[in-house]
């Protein structure tokens, strides 16, 4: 199971809205739902700021290793 505020990265894209959460985003647990089955996570823009708060699943995350390069894009 990963902790609680754990920064991790996607491993498959996401719809949220009118956003598209794509694979390697970046992003924050802030909740553990059915033992670590499900996280809602926080991702954020690079000046700090909220973009999204999605439910997943165990499988569309990863945790942020050593060996990460963090990389910007711009939204549509």
């Amino acid at each position: 199971m990963l902790p609680l505020f754990s920064r991790v990265v996607l491993t498959s894209e996401v719809p949220s809205g009118a956003l598209v959460l794509r694979q390697g985003d970046v992003g924050a647990i802030v909740e553990v739902y059915e033992n670590g089955a499900f996280y809602a996570v926080e991702f954020f823009s690079v000046n700090g700021d909220t973009l999204a708060v999605e439910t997943v699943r165990a499988d569309q995350l990863r945790p942020i290793t050593d060996r990460d390069m963090m990389q910007a894009r711009a939204l549509a």
